[in-house]
């Protein structure tokens, strides 16, 4: 038997399609390890995750802690607690309410300066005790603000992080710390403080003049 071999037309658009193989994961690469692509695609910020995935909104989920969503959330600056102002605007703000002043020069080269941010003025502790007695002032040793404050202040003595107690009626540097200070070692020592908190007579009012008693009368 004689066999030939015939060419049947195939129709392009019925072939097939040829599909690529999906593209790695941008969150598998190992420079996004640090990203929380949930929160970017959520316009609030990703806080309502924990109450969809059932931890209530506390942010723990079966015991867990709350994972934070980015290393810069982590070593944030402490904005909500932070005096907004020049230090002139901060001394007058301390003679007004009788408050102590409390500088933290950072910079931005040191890691003691992100942990203070990180763990110790987050403690819920300390910032009580801040909110009562202290204003918090912070600046990088860089900024105009903040070399000005070396200069008067810390003159050759610049380790960084600085945390600086003044007296906001006399200017004076009446305590430091230098590098990473805990929490709680940084709320014993200003716990001295805040039951004692700066004067400034210039800003009392002045007290009533006390009544004094009738003369008797003259006799008639």
């Amino acid at each position: 038997a004689q066999f030939s071999d015939t060419l049947v037309g195939v129709d392009p658009a019925a072939r097939p399609a040829h599909r690529r193989p999906p593209p790695q994961s941008a969150a598998n690469h190992p420079l996004e390890a640090f990203r929380d692509f949930r929160t970017e695609g959520s316009p609030s910020g990703g806080d309502d995750d924990d109450t969809a995935a059932g931890g209530g909104g506390d942010g723990a989920i079966f015991g867990l802690p709350k994972r934070a969503k980015n290393l810069s959330e982590i070593y944030r600056p402490p904005t909500e607690i932070c005096f907004v102002g020049s230090f002139e605007e901060l001394r007058l703000t301390g003679r007004q309410q009788s408050r102590w002043l409390l500088v933290n020069i950072q910079s931005p080269t040191e890691f003691a300066s992100q942990q203070l941010n990180a763990d110790t003025w987050t403690d819920e502790g300390l910032r009580a005790v801040l909110g009562s007695s202290f204003l918090l002032w912070q600046r990088y040793f860089d900024s105009e603000e903040g070399a000005t404050y070396c200069r008067h202040y810390l003159r050759e003595d610049a380790t960084f992080p600085h945390i600086g107690l003044l007296d906001p009626v006399t200017g004076q540097l009446v305590k430091s710390w230098h590098g990473f200070t805990a929490a709680e070692r940084l709320m014993d020592k200003l716990m001295d403080y805040a039951d004692r908190p700066p004067k400034d007579i210039s800003w009392d009012e002045p007290s009533p003049t006390a009544p004094q008693p009738a003369a008797p009368a003259a006799p008639a």
